[in-house]
């Protein structure tokens, strides 16, 4: 990581800023700077720096363009999904402020405010989402995605084939049922004897193979992502539900977040999102290492830093970021920003973002000279470290955990003649490529199911045997039913906050 400044407090600008903690060893802001005048196509191919929750760096090295090639397939067929969902899309890499791309993905009815020094008056430098996300498993789809009896022993082979002939050979009927996978649970409560979203997790791994294998970092880490920043509960105890033949069954916690995961991956509530299609897998570059390809260039550092302070920093909600578009599981909730100022020019970090304003016209070591914004007047650097929560292996007694991980991202912004941000530039071309989320109070679920919402049915008694229609009817989508999760969330009693 590029840190080396201790943790501390700073007046600027009239008002008490935090200054960020450093997250590990590694190069300073100016050494990296250094590097990056020295030589900038060689870094602008390094992954960002990368640090755990406990301080402790992972080595990071250039991008891998084989593995950005392998899953580019599973990446497109993503990002079309969510795309395809949302009521808006960002059609350039550049903002536009007659457009407003940023209200793309901002919630609606705070004006958003874009000037660099208005920002930072309204202390923005230091946010963390008012309820930490939960973290879940992201249930690869080569262990059958949520049909995976985590509980009950099943096989890890790294290939699908042997886990989906091991799920064949070894059916639920035949199984305890408090050792099923979340899926087969929910088909034998809900008296589904087909099993049909059980069958569903298994049979997107064999729609997602890539040369005859199913990669291990595929999965649902966008329905576990959505889930925790749209305020899913997190449930601390297990619930016992009277399956429609009348015998009892406990899902655990884990059993309903994966629920609440695999509901949000495959249920199809109104997306916000920002962000291009890149379907090159190694998109031309200039002399400098900066990509031309406008479709591959990606979220602008203008959209970026105003979705940061404006949605997290303002309205104070989460959203999903696509950390760098070299990770393999790339979707993660957000939960934290921390960022400083630098001089271009100088190098110099600091907090006070008026030092660290140049005009363009006196940065004669502009390497992005020729992709500034029309009408851009200045420029002044950042540095932000993004924290966010990461998947976990699921578990009986794992009841709340969720770790983090924090990145680092380098980049410049372009301000007007009045200090409104109108463009930046990454200095790395792994950076945030598509970033998401769901209007406010937005709920997945599925088209059928609206008139079990209405019902009194408790887990004092069976499921009603008519809930069986609507359930199989939702699992051939793979959508578990909102209705019956929320009969278990209200039978947990009182939601853990986090």
């Amino acid at each position: 990581m590029l840190y080396t400044k201790n943790f501390g407090i700073t007046l600027s600008l009239g008002f008490l800023v935090v200054l960020v903690s450093p997250p590990a060893q590694g190069e300073t802001i100016q050494e990296f700077l250094q590097a990056f005048h020295e030589n900038p196509a060689a870094v602008m191919e390094r992954l960002p720096g990368l640090v755990d929750e406990n301080g402790v760096a992972h080595p990071r090295g250039n991008i891998d363009y084989d593995k950005v090639e392998a899953m580019l397939p599973a990446r497109s067929a993503l990002r079309a999904k969510i795309m395809s969902q949302a009521a808006n899309k960002l059609q350039s890499a550049i903002p536009d402020p007659t457009k407003d791309n940023v209200e793309n993905l901002v919630d609606p009815g705070t004006p958003i405010e874009r000037n660099l020094i208005a920002l930072q008056e309204q202390k923005f430098m230091n946010n963390t989402a008012p309820i930490k996300p939960w973290a879940d498993s992201y249930w690869p789809t080569y262990l059958g995605q949520t049909a995976f009896r985590y509980a009950g022993g099943s096989p890890q082979s790294k290939d699908w084939k042997s886990n989906y002939a091991y799920f064949l050979s070894n059916p639920p009927h035949g199984m305890a049922v408090n050792f099923l996978s979340p899926a087969e649970k929910y088909d034998y409560v809900l008296g589904d004897t087909a099993f049909t979203l059980t069958r569903f997790a298994w049979r997107v791994g064999e729609r997602s193979m890539i040369k005859d294998v199913v990669p291990t970092w595929m999965g649902i880490c966008h329905g576990w992502s959505a889930a925790a920043t749209m305020g899913a509960p997190f449930i601390e105890k297990p619930v016992s539900v009277f399956a429609t033949n009348g015998l009892p069954v406990v899902f655990y916690p884990q059993d309903i977040k994966a629920l609440q995961t695999m509901l949000w991956a495959n249920g199809d509530p109104e997306s916000k999102f920002i962000g291009t299609r890149c379907e090159t897998p190694r998109p031309p570059r200039n002399g400098n290492g900066r990509i031309i390809n406008t479709d591959c260039f990606d979220t602008n550092p203008a959209t970026w830093h105003l979705a940061v302070t404006n949605q997290l920093g303002r309205n104070r909600r989460s959203f999903v970021i696509d950390g760098t578009f070299d990770f393999e599981v790339w979707n993660f909730p957000l939960q934290n920003v921390r960022y400083r100022y630098f001089n271009p020019a100088t190098y110099e970090e600091m907090s006070n973002p008026k030092a660290a304003i140049i005009p363009l016209s006196k940065y004669r070591a502009d390497k992005f000279k020729e992709f500034r914004t029309p009408g851009a007047e200045s420029v002044v650097g950042i540095y932000m470290d993004v924290t966010y929560v990461i998947e976990i292996e699921p578990g009986i007694n794992r009841v709340y955990d969720a770790p983090t991980k924090t990145v680092r991202y380098i980049y410049d912004l372009e301000l007007d003649a009045g200090g409104n941000i109108v463009g930046g530039e990454w200095y790395s071309n792994a950076h945030p490529d598509f970033l998401w989320t769901f209007p406010p109070g937005a709920q997945a679920m599925a088209h059928n199911e609206s008139p079990l919402l209405i019902e009194n049915w408790t887990n004092e008694g069976p499921v009603p045997s008519h809930w069986t229609s609507f359930a199989q009817k939702a699992s051939t989508r793979g959508i578990p039913l909102h209705s019956f999760i929320k009969k278990l969330v209200d039978a947990a009693g009182p939601v853990h906050q986090p």
